[in-house]
């Protein structure tokens, strides 16, 4: 997706001057290559090879800036060719082992996998395989297979002796654990054999990044199947075989499944494997034995169905997942689609909820907007809503043509609350409208606006050497403490061409924007007053935009948290705490950075300067009031609110 990129994603790294790129620092000598071997598998195993003790120097040789190494896996295609050189290996090695990360999917070649299918992060071994041979297999990234297509055993992603997770970040073997450097043992679950072993490694072949396990998995199959893609046939027999279990929270969406415990992946993957050797008529058979399982529960029967209908409607499924469901299950054809509004076309809830990807609860609520739903059946009908389908299809549409603004703040390197001041200040198109913002809870703005914007700064940057005395953008607005940093001044300044800057970059972001620190100065005592803009700005900040604020580091906040009587709470992966608790922290202490910044003075001299004039220490930094008193800061970083 264009403009985005995770924090899982490799940055590229085309040379920024003009200059013609040197070649790299190389590995002594290239290893053997295992045909299934993966390409994080062989960075790491060469890196072994060399006793280098990690993977980064292999990594920087070639010009790949990840905080994921996994995520080699989806580098910018550019950089492969300069990693084989620096691994000395064919392009076309590591090229056949590289993916491509679109918005919704990663794509080996004619695989296309849904986004999240394959572990960037955490490594997956089978310690029974490397005994065989000692290389990372590729069908190992593979979160739907918690088995290894080889041996059958258990995958191992967690140190039995430490307890710690399995990483890329050390070179000390596939089979060791990088934080307590011991040998990791096989699970001690029985393995896969006979025909379930058979069906899994099939499955598995069929989504393997590696081509020629591909093919070669085509070739067992009927000719029916054997026409389509082998992910298609993988994914969709994947999707039957969880559809058709006798559980009461059988399902057939992706994320779910990938998400389930093994113990309860792996007899789903054995199924689809069962399924496809013997298509169609085992397909049938298991139909047939999971209707009969629901007896006498009328509702257990018409949500299966449900289900299974979704799956074979070319619209929600696409055409080639909808083609080899119906082939399977031929009477899934009548009645497809429902529709009552004679001369419009609609959707039932369950349709609108597959068509936007969002959830019942979400769903409900957005039946509540006149703009989106038509309406409803007479009682006796249950799930009576019919959504107008242009509606929903244009709801979708803009969705996909959005970006969060989260990815805008990590693509600008500025905070989430300093794009929020762009959107509300209309510098960013913000989606904000009833519909939007209550089936994609996320705060999303244009994507066209974004690469205006991104484009805008790109071009307005002065192509003259950058001055010896200038500095980061990022690094200058630690000049500006004392609230919220005025993020939209400062980007606004830079689009009007108010403030010089220079770019090292070929796309903006603030680490490789340069400006004179003084500039930066007109700034100072400008806010940005949230009550001034009608937008729905978030009421929490995150610990590293705590740290932005109050112009620390990640360590001194954890070290000042309590005496500073700021109480982060979880929420899902991150640790958030209220906003204006942390803006009046802001306005009474001050930090050694800002003061610094300001002065160009060292921690140590403001700690001397500071002690000196008698100003209290508070936490982290000092009392503002008490630094505004000394004289120690200028009038204009007076707290708010203070004469």
């Amino acid at each position: 997706m264009t403009g985005q990129r995770r924090h899982d994603e490799p940055a590229p790294h085309p040379d920024t001057r003009g200059r013609p790129a040197r070649s790299p620092k190389r590995v002594r000598f290239p290893i053997e290559v295992a045909e299934d071997e993966s390409l994080i598998g062989i960075v790491s195993r060469s890196a072994r090879e060399h006793v280098l003790g990690r993977v980064w120097p292999i990594l920087h040789a070639a010009g790949i800036d990840t905080y994921t190494p996994g995520a080699v896996t989806v580098a910018d295609p550019r950089l492969i060719a300069r990693l084989a050189e620096v691994l000395r290996q064919e392009p076309a090695t590591l090229g056949a082992r590289h993916a491509v990360k679109g918005g919704m999917s990663t794509t080996f070649g004619d695989l296309v996998l849904p986004m999240g299918t394959i572990d960037l992060r955490i490594r997956r071994i089978a310690p029974r395989s490397l005994e065989l041979s000692p290389h990372h297999r590729a069908h190992w990234m593979n979160r739907l297979l918690a088995c290894c297509p080889v041996t059958g055993e258990r995958l191992v992603d967690r140190c039995e002796t430490c307890g710690a997770e399995l990483g890329w970040y050390l070179a000390w073997g596939i089979d060791t654990c990088e934080h307590c450097l011991n040998m990791i043992e096989p699970a001690p679950v029985p393995l896969l054999e006979g025909a379930d072993l058979e069906g899994y490694r099939l499955v598995a072949d069929l989504m393997s990044p590696i081509r020629g396990d591909r093919i070669r998995a085509l070739a067992p199959l009927p000719s029916a199947l054997s026409s389509l893609a082998p992910g298609t046939i993988a994914l969709t027999a994947i999707q039957l075989a969880a559809s058709l279990q006798s559980t009461p929270d059988a399902t057939a969406d992706m994320k779910a499944i990938r998400m389930l415990d093994p113990d309860r992946q792996v007899p789903i993957v054995c199924d689809a494997g069962r399924m496809l050797l013997g298509w169609p008529r085992t397909v049938r058979e298991m139909l047939h034995e999971s209707m009969e399982s629901h007896g006498s529960d009328h509702g257990a029967f018409f949500k299966s169905w449900r289900r299974l209908k979704r799956m074979a409607s070319e619209k929600l499924s696409g055409p080639e997942r909808a083609e080899m469901v119906l082939a399977g299950i031929p009477d899934l054809a009548d009645n497809i689609w429902n529709s009552f509004a004679a001369g419009m076309r609609t959707y039932n809830t369950s349709e609108a909820m597959e068509v936007l990807g969002i959830d019942n609860r979400r769903t409900k609520r957005l039946a509540e907007i006149p703009e989106v739903v038509l309406v409803s059946k007479p009682s006796r009908y249950r799930g009576n809503r019919q959504f107008i389908a242009d509606s929903i299809d244009d709801l979708r549409e803009r969705k996909d043509r959005s970006v969060n603004l989260a990815t805008v703040g990590y693509d600008l390197r500025i905070p989430l609350y300093g794009v929020e001041q762009l959107a509300a200040s209309k510098q960013l198109e913000f989606r904000g409208d009833q519909a939007m913002l209550t089936a994609y809870p996320r705060a999303m703005a244009s994507r066209a606006s974004f690469e205006e914007l991104v484009s805008g700064l790109s071009a307005n940057a002065l192509d003259t050497a950058i001055p010896g005395d200038a500095r980061r953008l990022s690094d200058c607005v630690r000049l500006l403490g004392g609230d919220l940093k005025p993020w939209s001044s400062i980007i606004g300044a830079l689009l009007r061409g108010q403030i010089e800057y220079w770019s090292e970059g070929e796309r903006f972001d603030t680490r490789t924007c340069f400006v004179m620190p003084d500039d930066l100065k007109a700034f100072l005592g400008v806010r940005f007053d949230e009550c001034e803009h009608d937008f729905p700005f978030s009421a929490v900040l995150t610990k590293e935009e705590v740290a932005e604020v109050l112009t620390i580091d990640t360590p001194q906040l954890a070290a000042s948290c309590e005496a500073m009587d700021l109480a982060f709470e979880k929420s899902g992966r991150r640790m958030q705490v209220e906003k204006d608790q942390v803006r009046s922290i802001a306005r009474r202490i001050i930090s050694n950075a800002e003061i610094g910044e300001h002065w160009n003075l060292s921690p140590k001299s403001v700690r001397h300067d500071a002690r000196t004039s008698g100003v209290r220490r508070i936490a982290y930094g000092w009392d503002r009031a008490q630094m505004v008193a000394a004289g120690l800061v200028p009038d204009h970083m007076r707290p708010k609110g203070q004469s």
